[in-house]
């Protein structure tokens, strides 16, 4: 492991390392900056160092305090323009969940601005009440800009609203997951049911609950195992708050429903992952059912380090061949328009040859 990787984790487990000796002050100040804001650590670095931060070069310390004071102000207009819209679409009557980094940042973490977020991920019961949803983020001065559609190749969209301090992104899903793995583990319905209230973010905010939660956590790391996201401490981290703050029938809970949907070998290698890097205390017992529930799960978990082995994941969990047709068919054909500004051209002439260089690239893609 670098030792700038090293160092910061310590910092994150409450440990105060010492500077290293061997080490040039600005040369590994400069790393340990950068790779915590590659690892969306930055500004829980900033706060687990609260305190005792005589333990690091005064210029790294001045550029923590000042990205902190950066991420605390602009996280504020972000928060407003969330509540808004979830404000219309609950004013609208569309049911709506929280997931991911977003409700974590106000339910688990000291203060929001600690997790940073690229975006704000918003589940709904389906599609077209994602679309109609639109209807309602549009009138706000939300922009949409054109994707890839179909029920399959991509079950959400984006859109974003510029805020002070730079843009408020949201994204809209309406499965769980663009894995197709995972796209239908659990319905809304079932998740609806067992969701918490996020009070800081105004009545009708509700998320996932917190087994639900940390089974999406675990899903979402795997998930970016191919492009080598697994090991991104944030995400990890949320792992190790989630389940520290799990209760006795709550990791029950956790199990049967990990053993039920066959995530319990995903679950247990980011709860492993979490306990090798943070320490998170993990009860015997719970382990213990993880682990026997994954012993009898076919999926390897090499599979989601390849990006082929992958996508014939994705390809098994497909119901049937008109759906595999339908999956083919929209990641091969997205829409004229979408592609047409997508590369930049407006002439329709240019179609034969931008859908041939989409296909080269995504195969050449999923060779690398």
């Amino acid at each position: 492991m670098e030792p700038e990787r090293a160092w910061i984790i310590a910092v994150l487990r409450g440990e105060i390392p010492p500077w290293p000796g061997s080490a040039e002050p600005c040369s590994f100040a400069d790393q340990v900056f950068r790779r915590a804001e590659q690892e969306g650590a930055l500004p829980l670095l900033y706060h687990c160092l609260r305190g005792n931060q005589q333990a690091i070069p005064p210029a790294l310390r001045d550029r923590l305090a000042r990205r902190a004071r950066q991420e605390a102000a602009a996280d504020l207009p972000r928060e407003q323009a969330l509540r808004d819209a979830l404000a219309a679409l609950a004013g609208a009557g569309t049911p709506v969940l929280l997931m991911k980094g977003t409700p974590l940042a106000y339910s688990h973490y000291p203060s929001p601005w600690l997790r940073p977020r690229c975006d704000s991920d918003l589940l709904l019961p389906d599609r077209a009440q994602a679309e109609r949803a639109w209807g309602r983020l549009r009138g706000l001065g939300y922009q949409r800009p054109r994707g890839v559609s179909g029920e399959l190749a991509s079950t959400q969209y984006s859109c974003a609203l510029p805020v002070k301090g730079g843009g408020f992104v949201l994204d809209i899903h309406w499965r769980l997951n663009n894995h197709q793995r995972f796209a239908r583990a659990f319905g809304f319905e079932e998740l609806a049911r067992a969701a918490v209230a996020v009070p800081a973010l105004g009545p009708p905010a509700r998320a996932l609950g917190p087994s639900h939660a940390l089974l999406l956590a675990a899903l979402h790391r795997i998930g970016h195992a191919a492009e080598g996201g697994a090991d991104r401490l944030i995400w990890i981290y949320d792992l190790h708050l989630l389940a520290r703050g799990l209760a006795a029938d709550q990791w029950d809970e956790l199990v049967a429903l990990a053993a039920d949907r066959g995530l319990a070998k995903v679950t247990l290698d980011g709860l492993r992952r979490s306990s090798a890097l943070f320490g998170t205390a993990l009860p015997a017992g719970p382990m213990e059912g993880l682990q026997a529930a994954a012993a009898g799960e076919a999926i390897s978990l090499a599979a989601f380090y390849g990006r082929w082995r992958l996508e014939l994941e994705n390809w098994r969990a497909l119901g049937g061949l008109r759906e595999r047709a339908g999956f083919l068919r929209e990641h091969l054909f997205p829409s004229a328009d979408y592609l047409l500004h997508r590369y930049g051209r407006r002439s329709r002439l240019w179609l034969p040859w931008l859908y041939l260089h989409r296909t080269l690239r995504g195969v050449w893609k999923r060779l690398g």
